[in-house]
């Protein structure tokens, strides 16, 4: 009766080791970039996610450079008239949730009218990808399905840490920024 479970336990342990060790090996993970891809492969991802962010930062930019003030003196969004329009707007390079964040931060709904106009928060300001050192400008992790980047940003003389992290598809493609923190010092 010994020999029967020593011999089981021996048999569960062989199977959860060769288990353990046949991961889905297609994926790519932070450790096979950071330790297995060749400089120039790394820098012309780091390109690709700056560029990515760059226009994400601007695309997110261009309804507050686009308000103006309406007959009632209120600043007001030019193309959105619901923060829902402006939320599937953000929603084209930020996650759901950051969308609904951002789009938080830009409209005044007390003073917008539903179906009317949307009221924008005046002189709202947040640092970006723009602002940043571009020497400071570094990939922390990175796989297919998502990058990490920090950078500093100088901001009335202090030095601030930012960091995006991007999600895309499980085919690589259709980035998105799903988390954007600042770090104040």
């Amino acid at each position: 009766m010994m020999k029967q479970v020593m011999w089981l336990f021996c048999c569960l342990a062989l199977f959860s080791g060769f288990a353990a060790g046949c991961g889905n090996s297609g994926e790519d993970g932070a450790m096979e970039y950071t330790g297995f891809t060749n400089q120039a492969d790394a820098e012309k991802e780091k390109g690709k996610i700056i560029n990515f962010l760059s226009e994400a930062e601007s695309h997110i930019r261009k309804p507050l450079s686009e308000t103006q003030m309406n007959e009632e003196g209120v600043t007001v969004f030019q193309s959105f008239t619901t923060k829902d329009e402006l939320d599937e707007y953000l929603q084209q390079v930020l996650s759901d949730e950051l969308a609904d964040t951002v789009s938080e931060k830009m409209t005044d709904l007390g003073r917008s009218r539903e179906g009317e106009y949307l009221a924008a928060v005046r002189g709202v300001r947040w640092p970006t990808i723009l602002d940043a050192d571009p020497l400071t400008i570094n990939i922390v992790e990175h796989s297919k399905t998502q990058t990490v980047m920090e950078m500093d940003v100088v901001q009335n003389g202090r030095t601030n840490r930012l960091q995006y992290k991007v999600m895309k598809e499980s085919d690589g493609e259709n980035p998105k920024v799903v988390q954007k923190t600042i770090q104040y010092n």
